[in-house]
């Protein structure tokens, strides 16, 4: 059986939209209607393990409830949101951590856990 291929938007699990080929049955119609939105060889379409290698994700929404739950207020979720942010910067490296930020985060870690 004969098929061509259309290239179709998708939505991804983090809101993002990536372009995908499917292969539909040939219809000859179409093909021959010249407008280009269906062809008979599949293009090449960029790697989406590449494309996931560079984006930055987000906080999931299943982690952000389990944060929200593990809190007592919104200010303390807050804190902690920072702290992770803070903590993931520095396991990458990218020297984004302000030094006012290392001296509070070394301030919280002396201070004893009674107070």
């Amino acid at each position: 059986m004969r098929s061509m291929f259309v290239r179709v938007p998708m939505q991804t699990g983090y809101g993002a939209v990536v372009h995908v080929e499917v292969s539909v049955p040939y219809v000859d119609a179409l093909v021959a209607d010249g407008d280009g939105k269906y062809y008979m060889k599949p293009m090449q379409i960029e790697d989406a393990t590449e494309r996931r290698r560079y984006r930055h994700r987000g906080p999931t929404l299943r982690s952000l409830v389990k944060l929200a739950l593990a809190c007592d207020s919104a200010e303390q979720m807050g804190e902690r949101l920072r702290q992770r942010f803070e903590r993931n910067a520095r396991r990458a490296g990218s020297g984004t951590v302000s030094p006012q930020a290392e001296a509070e985060q070394a301030e919280r870690l002396d201070r004893p856990l009674a107070e």
